[in-house]
């Protein structure tokens, strides 16, 4: 009896074992899939990665151009108010010396007319 039942564990044994290492191999053959996808996952998730990075850095150099050429633009604006400040203040200023130039020439007409009239004869006047 005992070598039946030994025999019939090893029928059983060795069926049940072929049994398992036919699941482990399935689960095995599995397993390579998975660590491929694994794998493509990692190297798209390294690749979305350095497309951010690009494209911050993108947004920055387009930040920094535009940050410049409004800076250029400001100091031009600011240098032309600057220059027609400058010409209108030139104009002011030549048209004060000349109207004070004007101003003192008929005050000393003045001053002369006030001078006859208070010193000189009818024939001066």
């Amino acid at each position: 009896e005992q070598r039946q039942s030994s025999g019939i564990n090893a029928e059983y044994g060795g069926s049940h074992r072929d049994n398992v290492k036919v699941a482990l191999d399935a689960v095995q053959s599995k397993l390579k899939p998975l660590n491929q996808s694994i794998s493509i996952l990692k190297d798209e998730e390294h690749e979305m990665k350095d497309q951010a990075k690009k494209a911050q850095n993108d947004i920055k150099t387009m930040i920094e151009r535009v940050m410049k050429a409004i800076k250029a633009r400001e100091q031009h604006l600011l240098n032309t108010v600057e220059q027609m400040k400058a010409a209108s203040v030139s104009q002011l200023e030549a048209k004060r010396e000349e109207l004070t130039v004007a101003m003192q020439s008929t005050q000393a007409g003045c001053d002369f007319v006030a001078n006859l009239l208070s010193d000189g004869s009818d024939v001066d006047i």
